[in-house]
């Protein structure tokens, strides 16, 4: 290789509340950390008085109960997570730092277990435990193989309600112990959990919940399927749009009172797919990172960042004093190969510049993107 990529993959951590949050209110609640939990906060508004509450002024507030339907896995327990698992945690952690927000959750694994009660502290998450890999909507993932694709129309739907059920018990526990009903329920990624958390509100309204919001965060991986699906794309034949669509999940806002996204373009495709969805409650939100955490320490390149570094690239730090940094997973999507094209052209004018990347991928992948460094000849 001939520009840096480190041993390892790490994480963001804890990031600061937002200072116009969502649904605040106040609580006693025994916060516990999660391990690898990355601080990520969106800062999002609806201009509608069945959406957020605002916290501007001295006004009472009440108190916000919440539920998040994660896609993947939080990383504890030894087990690897991907983004979406790490923005659910720290969603999670975010909410219950708030004052006045209850906030529970659950998220799939085939290796993890449930927390632990102890006399101060119930656990406010559960794993909705699996006997495979976690499914994924895209053709290859570091974490799984195991594609929606492949599940039958049966395995799709036993699937959708065993989710559902398991939830519902879950948010029956929370609600008898906290003698209150919840307020939203938050489901993660515009897919299965999309047309559960549909489910789960109408389940739950009927049972005489009339208060009870459903909002979706879009995220990417399902959102991508959909389009290549729309496309034509040989791995992923047209199905599951289809079933989106006929369920009726974001035909309105019956089903899902909102939904928020983490790139903005991703409005126009989510528009694209569900088109009768009001555009008016779709929402960019702009996430955060944790100052205190992401800033100058004392530590220096020359003696601090070559021990990440495989032992083939530690020869290169040699006259660098600043760095450019990718994180993520190897896919096209999150455009390594754009950054790579880029150091191409700094390097040409700024040689105390280098380029570190942070993060793995298919086999495939990772020879592509060293293969794409070594066509450009990059040495730092």
């Amino acid at each position: 290789s001939s520009h840096f990529w480190l041993k390892t993959n790490p994480v963001p951590e804890f990031h600061r509340a937002a200072k116009r949050a969502m649904w605040a209110r106040s609580s006693t609640q025994v916060i516990r950390p999660l391990i690898g939990a990355a601080g990520l906060v969106p800062v999002l508004h609806f201009n509608n008085k069945r959406g957020v509450v605002f916290n501007d002024g001295p006004q009472k507030q009440e108190e916000v109960m919440m539920f998040h339907i994660g896609t993947n896995n939080w990383q504890r327990q030894g087990e690897f997570a991907p983004g979406s698992g790490i923005l659910h945690a720290s969603f999670h952690q975010t909410f219950n730092s708030m004052p006045g927000v209850k906030c529970y959750s659950i998220y799939p694994s085939k290796m993890q277990t449930d927390p632990v009660p102890e006399p101060d502290y119930d656990p406010t998450f559960k794993i909705f435990k699996l006997n495979h890999d976690i499914p994924i909507c895209e053709s290859v993932s570091p974490n799984s193989s195991y594609r929606w694709h492949t599940m039958s129309n049966t395995e799709f739907a036993a699937y959708r309600k065993r989710l559902e059920d398991e939830v519902c018990v879950f948010m029956d526990e929370i609600e008898k112990r906290e003698g209150k009903q919840f307020d939203y329920i938050i489901s993660h990624h515009a897919f299965t959990n999309a047309m559960t958390g549909a489910q789960i509100l109408e389940r739950r309204q009927k049972e005489g919940n009339k208060k009870l919001r459903h909002f979706n965060f879009v995220h990417g991986t399902a959102l991508k399927m959909y389009i290549k699906e729309k496309e034509g794309d040989p791995e992923y034949p047209m199905r599951f749009l289809t079933v989106s669509k006929e369920h009726g999940v974001f035909n309105g806002r019956d089903k899902c009172s909102g939904i928020w996204v983490n790139s903005r373009d991703y409005i126009d495709k989510f528009m694209d797919c569900f088109p009768t969805y009001p555009r008016s409650h779709a929402v960019y939100s702009q996430i955060g990172v944790n100052q205190k955490t992401f800033c100058p320490k004392d530590v220096t390149i020359e003696t601090d960042l070559a021990k990440h570094l495989r032992d083939e690239d530690k020869s290169k730090l040699g006259g660098v004093k600043r760095v450019v940094t990718f994180v993520g997973k190897f896919a096209d999507w999150k455009r390594l190969d754009a950054v790579l094209y880029a150091a191409a052209e700094y390097e040409k004018r700024h040689p105390d510049v280098a380029t570190l990347i942070v993060g793995s991928g298919p086999q495939a992948a990772i020879e592509e993107y060293e293969g794409l460094a070594k066509k450009l000849g990059l040495k730092k």
